[in-house]
């Protein structure tokens, strides 16, 4: 028994450096099982005692599982929730991708690295449309906030954050963003025989505020190329298309730059168009990426700003009939 209360001591009481889910640090819950032996002692540890950590430890790291992925095919495109069908935040957009190629991964992430809450998507082979649902992180108990998502399509690789240039340059979560309306075009090369791949980033806050539909207005769709629509990439950039940047090699926050993203092969990385179409091997969108808030938010939002309106309207006419502010409110009050 000495030598079992020894083994234990070694694999609950030293914490161990790899990272598991939910952000714990060690293999069990660690603070739980101190309780337990020092309330018993290593000593006095009996079957039920042990029986009752080990149920215990086994149910919260079953809680602590990234959260199953739950598919719901609609009409045209397939739902995509993380935990439990429906379970979404009301107040976050969701994120549609629609595209022809296929190897679909889908990443919810933290800081640029995996969020331990989900697990990622793959898709099916061949092309289709997933809605990804921004799940509703209101019941976890943990302090990370969904900050960025990995898209990855054929051999487009798209990393999309809200990032903020705070002196330094900082991840900030999702839900900080405004409800709006936004298109990202998925650009790769076109031909099967061409192994290299596209990154892409995309600085949320700076697209969405400046150009949210993309290049032309929004003028474009998947399957044109870059000749089709007259763009080009220069120096890893559209040409007045501002928080959208293209390299041969994946990104990283790097808090010190201009733009937030920068490659991690350096400035030699950033995608010129007219080199990487060289010898006839044409780059087009592949996919996109959009958002489009709920109709139930944008009612909401209408509705509150038509009662604003209404009350001010009425409000004044109250007042030029020489009608008490204070009667007012309490007419309004009344149900």
């Amino acid at each position: 028994m000495k030598k079992f209360n020894t083994m234990l001591e070694d694999e609950f009481l030293n914490p161990r450096s790899d990272l598991v889910p939910c952000g714990l640090q060690q293999q069990f819950p660690i603070s739980v099982i101190c309780h337990f032996m020092s309330a018993f002692g290593p000593g006095r540890l009996n079957y039920r005692s042990l029986v009752a950590i080990l149920l215990l430890t086994h149910g919260l790291a079953l809680w602590a599982q990234p959260k199953p992925i739950v598919l719901d095919p609609q009409n045209g495109w397939t739902d995509v929730y993380w935990g439990t069908k429906g379970n979404k935040d009301p107040n976050r957009n969701n994120v549609l991708d629609t595209g022809a190629a296929g190897g679909w991964t889908f990443n919810w992430t933290v800081g640029g690295a995996s969020d331990p809450n989900y697990a990622p998507f793959t898709a099916p082979p061949g092309g289709g449309a997933y809605r990804f649902w921004v799940p509703d992180e209101g019941s976890l108990q943990t302090t990370q906030k969904i900050t960025d998502w990995e898209q990855k399509v054929g051999k487009s690789v798209v990393s999309s954050g809200n990032i903020q240039q705070h002196s330094p340059w900082s991840f900030q979560p999702l839900e900080d963003l405004p409800l709006t309306q936004f298109r990202i075009p998925d650009f790769a090369t076109l031909l099967d025989s061409d192994p290299r791949v596209v990154y892409a980033a995309v600085d949320l806050a700076t697209y969405c505020a400046d150009n949210p539909l993309g290049p032309l207005g929004g003028a474009w769709s998947v399957g044109q190329t870059l000749d089709d629509l007259g763009l080009q990439i220069v120096n890893g950039q559209i040409p007045g298309v501002q928080g959208l940047y293209f390299a041969t090699t994946d990104f990283t926050l790097d808090p010190n730059s201009p733009t937030g993203w920068v490659p991690i092969g350096g400035s030699s990385a950033w995608l010129d168009s007219s080199t990487f179409e060289s010898g006839g091997l044409p780059m087009g969108i592949i996919a996109e990426h959009e958002v489009i808030p709920e109709p139930s938010t944008l009612a909401l939002v209408g509705l509150g700003t038509l009662s604003l309106l209404a009350y001010v309207w009425r409000r004044r006419n109250v007042k030029a009939q020489g009608i008490p502010a204070n009667h007012l409110a309490k007419q309004l009050s009344r149900p």
